[in-house]
């Protein structure tokens, strides 16, 4: 079989199998080993993915042998590179590098991996973001709380998600979430999200940042070698964690006017940031609160948001995020939604509240509660749920789209969603 393919580099499984069948023949996938070997969805067919090690450097230039000797076995070629993992933007960026495709450059990814480099950049560039500082040992950490002041957020230097995210009120909560995270990170099995080596490592260092008690947003914008342009903004809906640790429960959108912001004013300030990281194109994502009529960013990503994001963008205005990943990677027109396209609608998170394993998942009583428009529940029974922050990502078992109702808080109707899911447990043995 011959042709072109967009390589979609370092995906999950569940997203191979959703892409290759909304768009079958179109993508070619380079997948981890590590994933492929656990995973519970069917492989594609031979010629749609190459399994190789992507766990480090070495591993990840045999990768690109394989990936070499792959296209010349079914008599394919690249028509573009695309990436919708944090873990796997740098990989994704050397590749196009190789094969002389478009894609955020490596500096640029790395810098906005980094949780403390690409503050101090915007700090520089006079970009408003919190304040920040980095810390190793417990005088580093007295140091950056001096900058940050309390309560501060403490987290891994190019982590993802909440994973090993913490709030602090005291620097003795501070000092015990430091060692916390060090040690998990030293131990972590993910060696592209935390990689190995250096005074400077992410499994050496952390990130501590001023918290700021305001209203978070998030959002995706294109952007051009003249202009960005934000066509997805969601409030967030956060809550803290029983481990403390700060963690998104439900998206809402559309959000824009939820900012105060005045039109435009949002786009100018996001072309600017990316810019600021040496970002030239393409899509990206962005969290961000609002201060005094101003964006204040927190992080930037080179990729489309994930979660249920996808999926409530979808709902809610038609556009498919991750296929607009991959016409941008083969150069192709996009058709961007504007605000007043949007339906108002909420993805909320189904988050498992206690450990062990399931015998039974149940959402029959939330897909027919008022206003649900989508369930997804991704695991089933003999899934083994542990919580944060032993494990930040089996307690997730899955997603609500809904169009809220009037009569209640948003928060008081992700609760009531939430206590439908019916879930049993395996006895304990």
């Amino acid at each position: 079989m011959s042709g072109k393919r967009v390589l979609v580099v370092g995906t999950t499984p569940d997203y191979v199998e959703l892409i290759r069948k909304r768009w079958p023949g179109r993508v070619l996938f380079l997948t981890d080993l590590h994933h492929r070997e656990g995973a519970v969805e069917p492989a594609p067919e031979p010629d749609e993915e190459v399994v190789s090690d992507l766990s480090d450097d070495i591993s990840a230039i045999y990768a690109t042998q394989n990936l070499e000797e792959h296209l010349s076995r079914y008599d394919l070629a690249l028509s573009g590179v695309t990436c919708y993992d944090c873990e796997s933007l740098e990989l994704a960026s050397v590749i196009a590098r190789w094969w002389k495709l478009p894609f955020h450059s490596e500096r640029s990814v790395l810098l906005s991996r980094n949780k403390y480099e690409s503050k101090r950049v915007w700090d520089e560039k006079g970009v408003y973001c919190p304040a920040s500082a980095f810390a190793g040992n417990k005088r580093e950490l007295s140091k950056a709380l001096s900058i940050t002041g309390l309560p501060a957020v403490l987290k891994p230097l190019t982590g993802a998600g909440s994973e090993l995210v913490f709030r602090c009120e005291t620097e003795g909560e501070a000092a015990k979430a430091l060692d916390f995270i060090l040690d998990s990170l030293s131990a972590h099995h993910d060696l592209r999200m935390y990689p190995v080596g250096g005074r400077t490592s992410p499994r050496n260092r952390i990130v501590v940042e001023e918290w700021l008690d305001l209203n978070e947003f998030s959002c995706e914008f294109i952007l051009t070698g003249e202009y960005a342009k934000v066509f997805r903004v969601a409030k967030k809906v956060r809550e803290l964690g029983e481990d403390g640790s700060p963690r998104t429960l439900a998206y809402l959108v559309p959000a824009l006017a939820r900012t105060g912001l005045a039109p435009g004013k949002l786009e100018e300030f996001m072309e600017y940031a990316a810019r600021a990281l040496d970002f030239t194109s393409g899509l990206l994502m962005a969290d961000f609160f609002v201060s005094f009529g101003r964006p204040v960013i927190l992080e930037l990503t080179p990729r489309p948001s994930g979660d249920c994001i996808p999926h409530l963008t979808r709902l809610a205005s038609g556009f498919d995020t991750i296929g607009a990943a991959l016409d941008l990677a083969e150069g192709r027109p996009l058709a961007l939604p504007r605000e007043e396209d949007y339906r108002t609608m909420a993805g909320l998170r189904l988050l498992a509240k206690k450990a062990g394993v399931i015998k039974s998942i149940d959402a029959g009583k939330i897909a027919a509660a008022p206003g649900v428009r989508e369930v997804y529940i991704r695991r089933s029974p003999g899934h083994l749920v542990a919580l944060p922050p032993e494990d930040y990502d089996s307690f997730v078992l899955g997603h609500v789209i809904f169009e809220p109702g009037p009569a209640a808080s948003l928060e008081e109707q992700c609760e009531t969603l939430s206590a439908l899911l019916k879930v049993e447990y395996e006895a304990a043995r």
